[in-house]
């Protein structure tokens, strides 16, 4: 409920989530309402680009996800009214004054066998104007040709969580946290997210909601 309250008083005008979280069915009547809510606090405020009547997220994130099945998981969140980017790219803005937004899979798609990241089919006739790319885990990156992605988001890290543990994170991924320069063409950012992965702890990694002004 605290995530709900900041989205409510937060001028921003797209949500954008780096991470779908698996739902049970037993849970979804509690979830739902939540969602709702982010619904009603997308897009509240005057902008002159884009009134989204939707959030958006990047599907499927971590080897959680990957061992349930998938398709029920994006099709319950797709029907409450968040986009699901499925190696596909939505334009947001007015005509020459907009950027396209696009989501692939987790690259752990690959281990699994399904849902894989097609970053070519995301980024299909996005060459007209800037693009941004939701993918869950920094790693990406390093495995994609980035020439025409402008910025990349993700997630997946925690910020490192716990210290000393954050240390550990670098060893396998590019980057932790914030935002960096990954080359000449593209930008990335990674944000620490609002929850944790085991214990229910963060140490020198605060939980972060992060608003991105683009221009």
């Amino acid at each position: 409920m605290c995530l709900i309250l900041c989205l409510k008083i937060l001028n921003h005008h797209i949500i954008e989530l780096i991470n779908l979280y698996t739902v049970e069915s037993k849970e979804k009547n509690n979830f739902s309402p939540y969602v709702k809510k982010i619904k009603l606090y997308a897009g509240t405020k005057s902008n002159p680009l884009f009134l989204p009547t939707q959030p958006y997220v990047n599907p499927i994130g971590d080897r959680r996800i990957m061992r349930h099945k998938v398709k029920p998981i994006i099709d319950y969140v797709n029907s409450l009214g968040i986009k699901v980017l499925e190696n596909e790219n939505v334009y947001i803005g007015t005509k020459d004054k907009g950027f396209f937004l696009c989501g692939v899979y987790d690259r752990y798609g690959e281990t699994y066998g399904s849902y894989k990241p097609d970053i070519k089919k995301a980024l299909h006739n996005t060459q007209t104007h800037p693009t941004v790319v939701l993918a869950h885990q920094p790693k990406y990156i390093e495995e994609i040709e980035t020439k025409g992605i402008d910025l990349m988001l993700c997630g997946h890290t925690h910020g490192g969580q716990i210290f000393p543990f954050n240390f550990l994170v670098k060893l396998q991924q590019p980057y932790v946290k914030g935002l960096h320069q990954h080359n000449e063409f593209t930008q990335i950012y990674i944000n620490k997210g609002t929850g944790f992965w085991g214990p229910p702890m963060r140490l020198g990694a605060s939980s972060e909601i992060t608003i991105l002004k683009l221009s």
